[in-house]
């Protein structure tokens, strides 16, 4: 998951009253980046902007953030609604799906989200079910969804005057980035690894605490910036894709992995998520849309990942350079968490 909150580069929109994975932002030397791979990059799959009204009020229902960017939508009675205190992925899979109507919701999410309480599930199709560490049961969400029908109407009417406009100039300065800069291109050759989609849906939720992504289908979610930064979120988000078994290769199939896994928990680093924040402001600032001198890891805390982050900055020259020594991204950051975790 991704998140750019408070951080240079890109803040989501007011803020979040619940932490959401450890998404902060992140930054990588501007580097040499004309170096070519031996092979040339995998194409980039088209991006297709969405956003869906029914998702956007599963997300406020169901997580009660608040954003200072509108009103708050707040009809009798709908306080005292039940909520949840786990990110379940409901909303996102509503978005993709294309609901419109309340009355699909219960038939969808059984079906959907028939695994819960796992976190995620591979069959039928492969995808995330929740993003927290202790997903609730089937019964709980439903409750949930049950229980906010009555004021869904309202919403409606209270989405299309005061929070419509913000997504659609957020989904227009998306376009314009895209088309501007191709930032999904630029992430996949800096990965030097593919993405296997035959698209990548991008999102746009207001009331999404930060980031996102899943599986089926391929889709990245991500709450409104001030300023639109789709190369911030992007890099963030399809690079956490490109790194999953469901669409790319997930580091655990590298041999290599398993020692620096060990270490990675004795540090309590997230080895994965300390590139994904590298990658977010690495993309952003060949983009031009963050600044070129950016590094992530002034704003860290001092301890195991502020050292991973410097090593990934100071060495990123090298691997622009060499993609032989360094064939694709998964290789230079096992090599670079073995050599700082290794140290204790």
């Amino acid at each position: 998951m991704q998140s750019g909150a408070g951080l240079p580069g890109g803040r989501p929109a007011g803020g979040s009253r619940r932490d959401f994975l450890v998404h902060s932002a992140c930054v990588a030397a501007a580097g040499s980046a004309n170096a070519a791979a031996p092979t040339p990059p995998e194409p980039a799959p088209p991006l297709v902007f969405v956003s869906n009204v029914l998702a956007d009020y599963l997300q406020l229902l169901m997580f009660r953030l608040r954003r200072d960017t509108f009103a708050p939508f707040d009809p009798p009675g709908f306080a005292q609604a039940p909520s949840l205190d786990e990110l379940v992925a409901a909303p996102e899979a509503v978005a993709s799906a294309g609901l419109t109507r309340y009355d699909q919701l219960h038939g969808f999410i059984a079906t959907a989200f028939a695994g819960l309480p796992a976190k995620r599930v591979t069959s039928p199709r492969p995808r995330i079910l929740c993003y927290s560490d202790n997903p609730p049961s089937l019964e709980a969400v439903q409750a949930v969804v049950a229980a906010g029908a009555p004021f869904f109407p309202a919403f409606e009417t209270y989405w299309r005057q005061s929070v419509q406009p913000l997504v659609q100039a957020q989904i227009a300065g998306w376009r314009e980035q895209d088309a501007a800069f191709h930032p999904l291109r630029k992430v996949i050759e800096l990965q030097r690894m593919p993405l296997r989609a035959p698209r990548l849906e991008v999102v746009a939720m207001p009331f999404h605490p930060s980031g996102s992504g899943n599986y089926s289908p391929p889709a990245i979610f991500s709450s409104l910036f001030e300023r639109p930064n789709l190369p911030w979120f992007l890099g963030h988000e399809a690079s956490h894709l490109i790194w999953s078994e469901a669409l790319g290769r997930p580091l655990s199939a590298r041999p290599e992995a398993a020692r620096v896994t060990a270490l990675a928990t004795a540090n309590r680093v997230d080895v994965e998520e300390t590139m994904c924040l590298f990658m977010q402001a690495e993309v952003s600032k060949r983009c031009g849309l963050s600044k070129p001198d950016l590094r992530m890891s002034t704003k860290l805390e001092a301890g195991p990942q502020k050292r991973l982050m410097i090593a990934l900055e100071d060495g990123w020259d090298d691997y622009l350079a060499d993609p032989r020594r360094w064939p694709d991204l998964q290789a230079y950051v096992l090599a670079k968490a073995s050599a700082v975790l290794g140290q204790g």
